[in-house]
């Protein structure tokens, strides 16, 4: 049984919208509950909107796995989104348009593991850029 549960949260009218299936993803070494999903902004970095439906019992607390692929317009790696995803050890934004990474782009992540950012158009990674990700064990960042 799925329970039906939208998530909405605003913070301007420039901002970026996550929308979500929310299923059991797998991993390079092990499956978790996450968010599958396609992304899209308008320049912004910040997030404002996470769309999707839950499994009976869930909640963003349980999310471990968020992997925007496919359907990606974004320019910037989305702030902040350890608020929305606190317990995320993977983070996938694949054939994204990202440019560089920044010394924040990672920051409350703590406890990634894995970080797949394959197939952007990187041409620039701060040299602290993955400084906060004590736990990373896993980076992917081929084009």
């Amino acid at each position: 049984m799925i329970c039906a549960l939208f998530l909405l949260f605003i913070t301007s009218s420039s901002a970026i919208t996550i929308d979500c299936n929310f299923r059991t993803i797998f991993l390079t070494m092990d499956s978790g509950y996450g968010c599958d999903g396609t992304a899209t902004n308008d320049g912004s970095s910040q997030i404002s909107t996470i769309n999707g439906i839950h499994q009976a019992g869930r909640s963003n607390n349980d999310t471990e796995v968020c992997r925007v692929w496919n359907v990606c317009t974004l320019e910037l790696v989305p702030q902040k989104i350890g608020i929305f995803f606190p317990n995320l050890i993977a983070l996938w934004f694949n054939d994204c348009k990202f440019k560089e990474l920044v010394a924040n782009d990672f920051v409350n992540l703590t406890n990634l593991v894995e970080l797949d950012l394959a197939y952007n158009q990187l041409e620039f990674v701060h040299e602290k850029a993955f400084e906060n990700l004590r736990n990373l064990q896993f980076l992917y960042l081929n084009n």
